[in-house]
């Protein structure tokens, strides 16, 4: 779901800067098509079973408050029990949490499954910090997460300390 997300917003961005012709005539139809797997991902993950139009509410309350937010927004939303996320337009992976719960969902419960406290844990291009903040907030596991965008790093340090994770 975070990357047909992200493949929908960025051709919203490139369809607001399209310069030739050509690629304003395909991009409704990718558009459509990206629309149409994001769909299906919201409806048939497993965490959207007896509750498909939950998934789908939640995904278009978010589009609609997103545009309510100022640019630089962010929202904290209460994620797989205590912990908490922040989430922030243009973070595909973790607005998909709100949206889906555990968007990869395999791995993540994967994670939740093998993770004991006091493990050690790498998360490499971490980015918003999802996988961070389930190694040490939910499963009390040592984190090295490491994120090089400047901007995803602010939002990884933030999620670490709006969860009280001081065990990185």
């Amino acid at each position: 779901a975070a990357n047909q997300t992200q493949n929908i917003c960025t051709w919203f961005e490139r369809r607001h800067h399209a310069d030739s012709k050509s690629g304003a005539e395909i991009a409704p139809f990718f558009f459509v098509k990206l629309l149409i797997s994001l769909c299906r991902t919201l409806l048939f993950h497993p965490l959207s079973k007896g509750r498909k139009l939950v998934a789908l509410s939640r995904f278009l309350r978010w589009q609609v408050a997103s545009r309510l937010l100022p640019p630089d927004g962010e929202f904290a939303l209460p994620w797989v029990g205590l912990p908490k996320l922040l989430v922030k337009r243009g973070f595909h992976a973790s607005t998909a949490c709100l949206y889906l719960g555990l968007p990869e969902f395999e791995s993540m419960t994967f994670l939740l499954h093998l993770l004991r406290p006091g493990d050690l844990f790498a998360d490499a291009g971490a980015n918003a910090g999802t996988y961070t903040v389930l190694a040490s907030a939910v499963c009390g596991a040592h984190s090295l997460a490491f994120e090089p965008v400047a901007e995803a790093a602010a939002l990884l340090k933030a999620n670490v300390a709006l969860n009280g994770i001081g065990h990185l």
